[in-house]
């Protein structure tokens, strides 16, 4: 038990510090291309978040545990959006740009609802899963036009300041910012990995079935980087952040591990994760992009709604 305990704090304090410049150099590196911070977080905040649903689900579908795998990618969305953004949005007000959370929520929301119609069949084969894929980069590339825009609109209205290039400090300042950006992630995803089997031997210790473990410790271990990295932003103040890492690692969670472990093996849709979960993670999805487009923000009865929805998943998916 004790080197149990001493790996679970060492992996907190690995998380704790990669996280910090995780999320410090993510707004730094959108500060210095004048692109929006929920932007940042749905794309290369949210492709390193997403890491652990990716192998996660990928080796479960090389084992040929395809409804582990499948289970994952869909349980990992409804945990970022009704148990970790909820909380964060309870704590406190988080701003973000109403359409850039239309634009990016409807991809969501889309992508959610077409695994829904989808695996109306009953399972997920491999030309889905090639579908999928590619709209993994149709979804990169409509991240890029827009990131694009939000900088010709930036130059548009500070011509005067922008007439001159970076200096050269400026340059090496923003390369400095992409090392720790790279650091960060990669402790944070080391860490939640040496926190998931820290958090397993010692539930073994206390005698708790490997069942248990797997329903708990398993589908919540894989988002946690998205945890942290929300609970990061929101003590640092940068919330647009937390909301756009939810956004992306929810959209890549659908299209990106579904497609790769698709890929890999033809994934069983059962009649739990279609009439129950993917309903659940439907309505999640769509109350964020009611609550995150008709206003400036997230306010706290909204994080409460969501925080309902998923407590009402939690009792229904444990007491069946």
């Amino acid at each position: 038990m004790v080197p149990a305990l001493l790996l679970l704090l060492a992996a907190f304090l690995i998380i704790f510090k990669g996280a910090d410049w995780f999320v410090i150099s993510s707004v730094r590196i959108a500060e210095g291309f004048h692109i929006p911070k929920v932007l940042v977080g749905a794309t290369i905040v949210s492709l390193v978040t997403v890491s652990p649903e990716l192998l996660v689900s990928a080796i479960a579908a090389f084992l040929g545990k395809t409804e582990m795998a499948i289970g994952n990618a869909v349980g990992s969305p409804i945990t970022n959006i009704g148990f970790i953004f909820a909380a964060c949005v309870c704590f406190t007000f988080i701003p973000v740009e109403g359409k850039v959370v239309w634009n990016q929520g409807l991809m969501m929301l889309g992508s959610v609802i077409l695994l829904f119609l989808l695996g109306l069949r009953g399972y997920i084969g491999r030309p889905t899963a090639i579908l999928f894929l590619a709209l993994v980069f149709l979804y990169l590339w409509y991240s890029v036009k827009m990131a694009r825009s939000a900088i010709k609109i930036w130059n548009e209205n500070n011509k005067g300041k922008t007439e001159n290039q970076q200096t050269d400090g400026e340059l090496f300042q923003l390369k400095k910012d992409v090392l720790f950006f790279l650091l960060g992630a990669a402790l944070v995803v080391a860490g939640s990995r040496l926190l998931i089997l820290s958090g397993t031997a010692l539930a073994k210790c206390f005698g708790v079935s490997e069942t248990v473990i797997g329903l708990t410790l398993v589908s919540f271990g894989t988002s946690l980087p998205e945890f942290f990295t929300s609970i990061t932003a929101l003590t640092k103040g940068h919330q647009e952040i937390s909301a756009g890492n939810i956004i992306g690692a929810n959209i890549l969670d659908i299209i990106c591990v579904l497609g790769v472990a698709g890929l890999i093996r033809p994934l069983p849709v059962n009649i739990q994760t279609q009439f129950f979960a993917l309903p659940i993670l439907i309505i999640l999805s769509a109350l964020f992009l009611i609550f995150g487009s008709f206003h400036k923000g997230f306010v706290r009865w909204e994080g409460a709604v969501l925080l309902s929805v998923f407590a009402f998943y939690c009792f229904v998916l444990f007491t069946n």
